[in-house]
């Protein structure tokens, strides 16, 4: 073990050393200072994040609210609700409408579904269109046969207010007398129609079924197409 007295150091190594110890001392109080000047970033940037995430929900609620409750025709809004079975704490969002709360699929009919599904589509569309500054296409297939007349004419309705918003909508639908694809294609301009139209009795492959059915059909797409 080696020993060092004060008696063995010089004035002169005294003095550096003092001078380092003040030198070292100055650099932790400017690293604490640095450190704080982070931490305080940091927090400004997470508080910026939660701000952010929050106008995002609220904005997307409120679009959801909105074609959920015109779609059903009556009040229907998203509720959080937390999800215990995960390994994470996380919160969904379901929709009520009928002072129900409505978690699983089972819990809504078929047509219901339908509306909640593409109801939470296009707010969500609707949100990142805003976000991005550029239109979006909502692609969607329509259950004609889950919606009765009143219905269906209330989809086309909203249907129309999203293209008003400058989105792309593309959809399929069976061919049927009176159905949503003769509706939407009322509100296009009629020397659009040909152009907006894929006619699969043209380039689909038909069964027999259809087959024995083609002039029905045809006759059906020259109403559509007005």
């Amino acid at each position: 073990v080696l020993v060092i007295s004060d008696s063995d150091l010089s004035v002169s190594k005294s003095a550096d050393l003092a001078r380092q110890k003040l030198q070292l001392e100055g650099d932790e109080a400017q690293l604490a200072a640095q450190i704080a000047e982070l931490q305080t970033e940091l927090d400004n940037q997470y508080d910026r994040f939660l701000a952010a995430v929050a106008e995002r929900l609220t904005s997307l609620k409120s679009h959801y609210q909105e074609y959920a409750s015109e779609f059903l025709g009556i009040p229907c809004h998203l509720v959080a609700e937390n999800q215990a079975d995960r390994l994470l704490e996380l919160i969904a969002f379901v929709p009520e409408f009928n002072g129900i709360t409505r978690p699983t699929p089972d819990s809504c009919s078929e047509a219901q579904r339908f509306f909640l599904d593409i109801a939470f589509r296009m707010a969500l569309i609707d949100l990142a269109a805003k976000a991005s500054g550029t239109p979006a296409t909502f692609i969607c297939e329509t259950p004609e046969n889950a919606l009765d007349v009143s219905y269906v004419a209330n989809v086309v309705e909203m249907f129309k207010k999203f293209v008003a918003r400058k989105h792309v909508l593309l959809f399929t639908a069976n061919l049927q007398e009176g159905g949503l694809a003769q509706l939407m294609m009322a509100i296009v301009p009629q020397n659009q129609r040909p152009e907006r139209v894929l006619d699969l009795l043209q380039v689909g492959q038909l069964t027999e079924v259809h087959q024995k059915a083609l002039p029905r059909l045809r006759a059906i797409v020259k109403k559509v197409r007005g």
